[in-house]
């Protein structure tokens, strides 16, 4: 077994003028600010389209929703200087769309809810959303296609010009058919927002065509290209997509305590079911509405426990803090798919226009990246899971791993993979010296021929081989003369993994509960957002069939809590490091064992 823990570092709020978490509202404000009448002009739109849902709905025409059922093509649209755009591959418009797919499937609420991260009363509400979000393969026009364009320019957006993103006189790109594709605007914001969609109604020259724009730095979770921990891990845009389906912010808005999240607007009404309003009350009080939350946390407005549904992705706080949408929130986006965006279903825009082979390469594990390489134990097998984007059945595939500037080895795989279908294949393992490695893993040959898309079948993975263990039962109390702590000056067996190679974990000089301890030390320095692993070496337990932790903690607040989100967080993997999961995570007041200020620890 290896452990880990990582330190996020957070002592001092975000700057209003630093990020700007959404703008959905602002501009659906002013929008009927400037022109009070359009609410009218979009009374009578809804209705119309209402009275076309039920039309479709009498004549049987509509399609039955049913779990993977809703395939929605996606394109994307990258705009900026070319030293924004030119340095994201392809690779992290499919990564996205992948973090997409877990968020409304509420996997990512799977890794946090068996280990108290969040009040268990939420579980009974996480939510399955039937959608897949597929990028696009065939073009307006009827053209093969990644469904990613760019272009590169110098002109600079705004919230306040976001319609200009939105067309290409105007210096940005135009939308793909609305109507068949789920169009998503990438650009860099000069007031730095993060995030900005279009509910279905929300048809206005002021915000320009239906879609969705998110910031460039946080499109995909790619900390080689840029680090930005606060907002990398892909929640801005299941934020964004959520209002594209007529989900409001789960603090509806309102300064005060409310229920607003399920309204309805005038003129746009949905089904019964998906009024079912299954969120605690909230209120919007933005200044506190950030950081890394766990455990029980309350605005007042909702019983603690179980508290704030923070965890909700309509919230506001850090990607790591947002972790599912809720059944009520399900029931919404499904009706409103099949009112209001029922022509999504039939498009055929995710449809190559000629057969074509393609066996994209999804995940792998173990997986390292730059801010994050993954410690494993020498001798850990690959996996890899593979998805047929083709047009017909896969048959067979290469997989390829090359470790560093070593000799690529290629495993051929007979398989029986129908179209959109994943499977899970195990490659050659990872071996090496003691110390960081570079993995690529790429696919090759489907059905023995060349694959249609390149862009989609590479992954690079970094570790960190270990090949020291400990045996079990041990203890460590941080009062060596080495850190981190070894059996020997050339034998390191602890591990710290430091993405910014500036201030991380140290040795403590201060005596806490015995003559020892290791410290992250954050009154002394701000790098908001930072994350810092300290790892185990492996762990062996012999004939051992259960074990135990234990660890003391200290943690001091450094000003109001309502500002302060220092975090740790425990990791454990008992499979060489091919996967983690969570055992422990405490930020803020959640974690803070005495309650002066202002003190340094």
């Amino acid at each position: 077994m290896n452990l880990a823990a990582t330190a996020q570092k957070q002592h001092r709020p975000p700057a209003p003028e630093q990020t700007h978490r959404c703008g959905t509202m602002e501009m659906l404000n002013k929008i009927i600010r400037e022109d009070p009448s359009i609410v009218e002009r979009w009374r009578e739109e809804g209705q119309k389209q209402y009275q076309a849902y039920l039309q479709r709905k009498e004549e049987q025409s509509g399609l039955r929703i049913l779990p993977g059922d809703i395939v929605i093509p996606v394109v994307f649209h990258l705009v900026g200087a070319a030293s924004a755009v030119n340095v994201i591959p392809d690779r992290d418009m499919y990564e996205h769309l992948e973090i997409l797919n877990r968020d409304f499937a509420g996997e990512k609420a799977e890794f946090y809810k068996a280990h108290g991260v969040f009040a268990p009363e939420f579980i009974p509400a996480i939510a399955n959303i039937p959608v897949r979000f597929v990028l696009a393969r065939r073009t307006p026009a009827g053209a093969a296609t990644n469904g990613i364009e760019r272009r590169i320019t110098t002109k600079t957006f705004t919230q306040n010009n976001i319609n200009e993103l939105k067309s290409t006189s105007l210096g940005g790109l135009d939308p793909w058919d609305v109507t068949k594709y789920l169009n998503i605007w990438c650009a860099t914001f000069t007031d730095n927002l993060l995030g900005i969609a279009t509910f279905p109604f929300t048809n206005s020259a002021t915000i320009g065509p239906q879609g969705v724009a998110i910031h460039l730095l946080t499109l995909g979770a790619n900390p080689c290209r840029n680090y930005s921990p606060l907002y990398n891990e892909g929640a801005t845009l299941s934020h964004e997509v959520g209002h594209y389906f007529y989900l409001w912010h789960a603090f509806g808005d309102n300064a005060a305590c409310n229920n607003l999240d399920f309204r309805i607007q005038s003129g746009w009404p949905l089904t019964a079911a998906a009024s079912n309003d299954d969120t605690p009350p909230e209120k919007a009080v933005e200044e506190t509405m950030f950081g890394n939350v766990s455990g029980l946390y309350s605005d007042g407005c909702a019983p603690s426990p179980p508290g704030m549904m923070y965890m909700n992705f309509m919230n506001y706080f850090d990607d790591r803090s947002m972790f599912f949408f809720t059944k009520g929130q399900q029931e919404r986006v499904t009706a409103t798919i099949d009112m209001y965006r029922a022509s999504l279903k039939t498009s055929d825009a995710f449809t190559p226009p000629a057969p074509v082979t393609d066996a994209y390469l999804v995940s792998m594990t173990p997986m390292g990246k730059c801010d994050s390489r993954s410690p494993i134990l020498d001798n850990t097998p690959i996996k890899v899971t593979v998805r047929n984007y083709g047009t017909t059945t896969l048959t067979s595939v290469a997989v390829t791993v090359q470790i560093d500037a070593g000799a690529p080895v290629t495993t051929t795989f007979p398989i029986n993979l129908a179209p959109l279908r994943d499977t899970t294949l195990t490659a050659s393992a990872i071996t090496g010296a003691r110390g960081n490695h570079t993995v690529l893993v790429y696919t090759s040959a489907p059905n023995a021929s060349t694959d249609g898309y390149l862009h989609n079948d590479t992954i690079t993975s970094r570790v960190n081989i270990r090949t020291n263990f400990l045996t079990a039962p041990f203890t460590e109390n941080f009062n060596g003369p080495f850190f981190p702590p070894r059996l020997a000056a050339a034998s390191d067996l602890w591990y710290v993994n430091n993405p910014t190679g500036t201030n991380s974990w140290t040795l403590s000089d201060l005596n806490f509960f015995t003559t020892g301890a290791v410290a992250a030390a954050n009154y002394s320095y701000n790098e908001v957002g930072q994350l810092d692993d300290l790892v185990t070496p492996p762990i062996d337990f012999g004939s051992y069939d259960s074990s135990v932790l234990s660890f003391r903690v200290a943690h001091a607040r450094y000003d109001d809590p309502a500002y302060t989100w220092d975090g740790l967080e425990v990791h454990a993997s008992n499979d060489g490091g091919q996967n983690w999961f969570i055992i422990y995570k405490k930020t803020g007041k959640d974690l803070e064992t005495q309650t002066e200020t202002e003190s340094a620890v």
